[in-house]
């Protein structure tokens, strides 16, 4: 049998019942028809029976009851960011990690000294090796994280209404404001993963532009080393080789170790690296902007009965929904340690680039007033205790950050050199020469 809609009708799914169900069009002023033919039940037949049959307007309250998920899928639900595809408790372990490997590859070179069995080689160490892999681990945990939030999960249609309605978690309603038509279209959701794609590329460049920097400027150094004297390296002492090496040759590889140290290793590729690194954190503020508990509710009262009759659910991995669940205060603590590593790492950069102080204290400035507008603008509170949990893991974050820039300054009797900067003005002392 095969049906043919009349114009202007529009054929969407079956009933139960397996009748067909037609969309009357707006002017109902004119007679409408459907036309329905089919073949004989003889195959040698080739004359088809064609039936007019008038319809009548259709009453879709039967339709809107047996497929109540396929209504559910509004422009309103789908940007309900009370509606949750990821678990919080998911996204703030992801965060936790993200940060964590870049301070754990970073830190550890810095401040552990392997004394005079460090080398693992004639011209490399393993705090190198430490920074080649820093890149690689970071990196995936930074694509993970991105695309663990809500809008970029949510990328097709179809898929969101299977969302909304096994992960809708929340009946109360939330009073921040539903997501606009463009930022949860897909044209915004390429734009942001491209963007991101390139912060990534970026980063990935600075730290291995650091990394080769760091390699040849070793070489340099321990083949002076070892072979001169008196030669002054930025803030090492002087050396005391052998004395094979002639003063001019070795003069002009203490210009190259100086050019790779200080424009390439301290300039180029440090802020190469960071610009990198922020721009992957602000395609991730912008991701997670969405990632609002309903009001009333926060992260230490997640799965607690609140009021009397009115139980919050707690979610599980798989976006299930467990009701009655204890309730979850270690996130309260998860989300704090992610906003403190956070803070730690905008801190150690800022007190270690060149210019570092000047201009981390302007983007932790800039950070905090972005962040705490947006969350004030949505949740209408700063402290609701991890209600806009991704959000305020970074304004957490910009406080630890300004709090230790202003006692490292202080430590410093008020100077604003960074140890980048120090180490640049000690290789512009005249070398010593014995």
């Amino acid at each position: 049998m095969e049906t043919v809609l009349g114009s202007g009708y529009q054929q969407i799914p079956p009933h139960r019942d397996n009748t067909l169900v037609a969309e009357p069009p707006v002017d109902t002023s004119k007679a409408n028809h459907i036309k329905h033919s089919s073949f004989s039940s003889n195959r040698n037949s080739t004359q088809d029976q064609q039936v007019i049959i008038p319809l009548s307007p259709l009453n879709h309250s039967q339709y809107n009851n047996s497929n109540s998920s396929h209504h559910r899928n509004s422009v309103a639900e789908d940007n309900d960011p009370t509606i949750c595809i990821s678990n919080p408790a998911k996204a703030l372990v992801l965060q936790t990690l993200t940060t964590l490997s870049t301070i754990v590859f970073t830190a550890v070179p810095v401040v552990v000294s392997g004394g005079a069995d460090e080398s693992w080689g004639h011209w490399y160490t393993w705090k190198d090796a430490c920074r080649f892999i820093e890149p690689l681990c970071s990196g995936l945990l930074h694509y993970w994280f991105f695309y663990n939030s809500d809008l970029m999960r949510r990328w097709h249609d179809d898929s969101s209404s299977h969302n909304a309605d096994k992960n809708k978690s929340f009946d109360k309603k939330s009073t921040s404001t539903p997501r606009s038509r463009f930022s949860d279209s897909r044209r915004f959701k390429s734009v942001l993963s491209v963007v991101f794609t390139f912060f990534l590329m970026v980063y990935v460049t600075g730290a291995m532009i650091h990394t080769a920097a760091a390699l040849f400027k070793n070489t340099i150094s321990i083949f002076l080393d070892q072979h001169s004297r008196g030669i002054g390296l930025s803030t090492h002492p002087l050396t005391n080789g052998d004395g094979r090496l002639s003063v001019d040759l070795a003069l002009q590889l203490r210009e190259g170790y100086l050019l790779i140290q200080d424009e390439w290793e301290h300039n180029i590729s440090h802020y190469i690296y960071a610009f990198g690194a922020l721009g992957m954190s602000w395609c991730e503020m912008i991701a997670y902007s969405g990632h609002i508990l309903p009001e009333g509710v926060n992260l230490a009262r997640l799965g607690e009965k609140v009021g009397t009759g009115e139980v919050y659910v707690k979610l599980t991995m798989n976006g299930s929904s467990q009701k009655n669940a204890k309730s979850s205060k270690w996130l309260v603590l998860l989300w704090v340690v992610a906003g403190v590593l956070y803070g730690g790492i905008v801190a150690g950069v800022a007190c270690q680039y060149p210019k570092g102080l000047y201009i981390g204290s302007a983007y932790v400035v800039l950070m905090l007033l972005v962040v705490c507008v947006c969350i004030i603008y949505t949740t209408g509170s700063l402290f609701s205790l991890g209600r806009h949990y991704i959000l305020q893991t970074y304004m957490i974050g910009g406080v630890v950050a300004a709090v230790a820039i202003i006692i490292y300054i202080a430590a410093n009797g008020f100077d604003m050199l960074t140890s980048n900067d120090k180490s640049h003005l000690g290789s512009l002392r005249p070398p010593s020469m014995t």
